[in-house]
């Protein structure tokens, strides 16, 4: 039995060689057994070269797996491996599995792929506390993973390169990487230069340190060089108008998270056609809103094509009570206490465009108070039309 126990023991040291970076092993159906026969904690991120969330998620794996490095009984591991996926009946990604200390089967991971439900997890498998742990929500990178979490994942990445002098910038990128914790569409780094200078040099071609880059959610080699003060409440700024997230110090998101300047504009300039549903100007505001919405970056085009999915309802039933009524049912939805967290935000950003909405057309019937008796005439007069429809029947 302990012979067994050495020979899976210096097995796993062996396969611990083939790493995607320095917290990730990499596992295959080769090497999988070595870690179950070693009876050690086992937890497993699946995905595949075309899953692009896997890519946006795969950050908060690494950042939970940061503050387990040199861990004798805890892995973090990663597979592609098609075998290993159909075997586990894995049938969407990304996923997660684990595998308890001495079992071979794996358990499938519940919840949201966070960093603090990942650590939980791992607590309440183990029954082990770790209350104390500093939870971790930046990735560290290096010349081996920096493609796979900053060039090749759908999102913006802040990357800060410091030094031995410069703990402190550090600091405030784990401040700011807390606060954005839950936001797929951003990374935040750091390079340690003194470990990795030679990377360092090739890849910013810039020396010194601290520095910070900016690459762009949508042209990751448009990399813009910060040359503002690397404070918190500086960068913290900086984040809110390039992701547009408007997010408050306590992660809370601010009223206009989800909306548009440009858009509301449009609305607002046209507001007594649309409240009208006039079907010329719904159809200029439309077409205008729809060319803004092209224009925006990837990851927020989901609320732009909200504010056209508005316009064409409004169009369609030639009114606005859709818009109180489509607002009735995301606060309803917004009272399940297990929504996820990911959710209630874009719910909460749909309702920040709603309320715009609304308000814009409280405003306009207040500074018009002729609309009012327009809307009574017309309501009077498809009475009449009815009423003259049913005689003649």
């Amino acid at each position: 039995m302990y012979l067994k126990h050495y020979i899976c023991s210096i097995l796993l040291v062996l396969c611990n060689f083939i790493c995607v970076d320095s917290y990730i092993n990499g596992i295959t159906q080769h090497n999988i057994q070595s870690y179950i026969d070693s009876k050690k904690f086992l937890i497993v991120f699946i995905n595949s070269a075309s899953c692009t969330r896997c890519k946006n998620i795969y950050k908060n794996f690494v950042s939970a797996s940061m503050p387990f490095h040199g861990d004798r009984e805890i892995f973090f591991g990663k597979t592609t491996d098609m075998k290993l996926i159909k075997k586990w009946n894995i049938e969407e990604l990304p996923a997660i599995v684990y595998f308890p200390m001495g079992l071979s089967e794996p358990q499938r991971f519940e919840g949201e792929y966070t960093v603090d439900n990942i650590i939980d997890t791992i607590s309440y498998v183990m029954s082990g506390d770790f209350r104390g742990l500093e939870r971790a929500y930046y990735v560290e990178v290096n010349e081996e993973n920096f493609e796979e979490l900053i060039e090749k994942p759908q999102q913006h990445a802040m990357v800060l390169i410091y030094d031995q002098f410069h703990e402190e910038q550090k600091g405030t990128m784990k401040e700011l990487a807390k606060l954005f914790r839950e936001e797929d569409d951003l990374v935040i780094a750091v390079l340690d230069a003194d470990k990795n200078k030679a990377f360092r040099d090739k890849k910013f071609n810039f020396p010194g340190a601290p520095l910070l880059y900016w690459f762009p959610i949508d042209n990751k080699y448009k990399i813009k060089r910060f040359g503002g003060d690397l404070t918190f409440e500086v960068l913290y700024s900086y984040i809110n108008e390039q992701t547009h997230t408007w997010r408050n110090k306590d992660g809370t998101l601010l009223p206009k998270a989800g909306r548009f300047d440009d858009l509301d504009k449009i609305i607002s300039q046209n507001v007594g056609g649309v409240i009208r549903a006039d079907q010329e100007v719904m159809d200029s505001v439309i077409e205008e809103v729809g060319k803004v919405v092209d224009k925006l970056d990837s990851n927020q085009q989901e609320f732009g094509k909200f504010y056209i999915y508005l316009m064409q309802q409004i169009k369609t039933t030639g009114n606005t009570k859709f818009i109180r009524n489509e607002t009735d049912v995301i606060f309803k939805e917004l009272q399940d206490l297990d929504l996820m967290s990911k959710k209630r935000d874009n719910l909460i950003k749909r309702h920040h465009i709603l309320d715009f909405l609304v308000k814009e057309f409280g405003d306009y019937i207040t500074k018009n108070p002729m609309y009012m008796e327009e809307v009574k005439k017309d309501s009077q007069r498809k009475v009449k039309a009815d009423s003259h429809s049913h005689d003649e029947l």
